[in-house]
């Protein structure tokens, strides 16, 4: 997942044609606040959305967990530059929009530390991704969203068929949805047929989680993956690609993602230090939020 993660997102940002070249990739935002998220997780060992967001001011001042050690501030997505300049401006951590109109899909990325952090826990995974989205975004539909995508991912980690959580509404553990069912368009979108399009937007997080699942389901090998997901929309496409190096490197392990792209892979002993930590946690007797 990690490697898939940052393989994905740093593909995706690159231009087409550098892709390809000996230089070096970068991974983006997408990655760097999933590392800082799970450096927070497995630090406090819960959920405070204090440190979490304090964590994403250091990487958008201070270049921390960036692959390159420069700031993140110019490459921060607008809304989570707003929800920084909330959090400065009031004090407040869980500083995303409530909007109900808000349809982001920009924290998704940030919902495999929550289920690695929680994994042998599937309900407690379930809710801390969409706590640990809060700081960011709070709009119910992209809650449910990071919910719903939360569940594939354990399941994915529990080694379900790629058919249950791609293919169907995700259920880690029976009856995971009884006490707080999913939003009725969050379970359309996890069951629904999507053809893959050059015209989606990453502001609709129906589209983007239900695009990335279909590629996933449907890729021959990574590199058309990342190919296909690059072309899905129209701006941010490291998005994508990261959700879909993500799901990837779940589906098939870490193996099946080229090692030469992986070599190149800048800081990439920032991303192994979190990786053993997360790994080391999930095979712990216990281990939840």
């Amino acid at each position: 997942g990690w490697h898939g993660l940052a393989l994905g997102d740093a593909l995706g940002a690159a231009r087409a044609a550098a892709a390809g070249k000996a230089s070096s990739l970068i991974w983006t935002q997408h990655t760097a606040l999933t590392l800082g998220l799970a450096a927070s997780l497995f630090t406090v060992g819960r959920c405070d959305a204090r440190d979490q967001i304090e964590r994403y001011w250091r990487w958008y001042k201070d270049g921390e967990l960036t692959a390159t050690g420069e700031p993140g501030e110019a490459g921060a997505a607008a809304d989570v530059a707003r929800a920084l300049a909330t959090y400065r401006w009031r004090g407040l951590p869980m500083a995303g929009s409530h909007d109900p109109k808000d349809a982001s899909a920009t924290s998704l990325p940030r919902v495999l530390a929550a289920a690695l952090h929680a994994g042998n826990d599937p309900a407690a995974a379930i809710a801390l991704a969409a706590e640990c989205s809060r700081t960011t975004h709070q709009s119910p539909l992209v809650l449910d969203a990071c919910r719903s995508y939360a569940a594939m991912l354990v399941c994915a980690l529990q080694g379900q068929s790629a058919q249950s959580w791609l293919q169907a509404v995700p259920e880690p553990a029976p009856g995971c949805w009884d006490a707080r069912p999913l939003r009725s368009d969050v379970r359309a979108e996890a069951t629904a047929t999507v053809v893959v399009d050059k015209g989606g937007s990453t502001k609709d997080v129906l589209h983007v989680l239900a695009t990335a699942r279909r590629i996933v389901l449907d890729a021959a090998d990574f590199d058309s993956a990342i190919e296909q997901g690059r072309r899905s929309v129209r701006e941010d496409a490291a998005l994508v690609t990261a959700l879909v190096g993500t799901m990837y490197g779940l589906r098939h392990g870490c193996s099946a993602l080229p090692a030469d792209q992986l070599a190149r892979l800048a800081a990439r002993e920032k991303l192994e230090a979190v990786a053993s930590l997360c790994l080391a946690h999930l095979a712990s007797p216990g281990a939840t939020a």
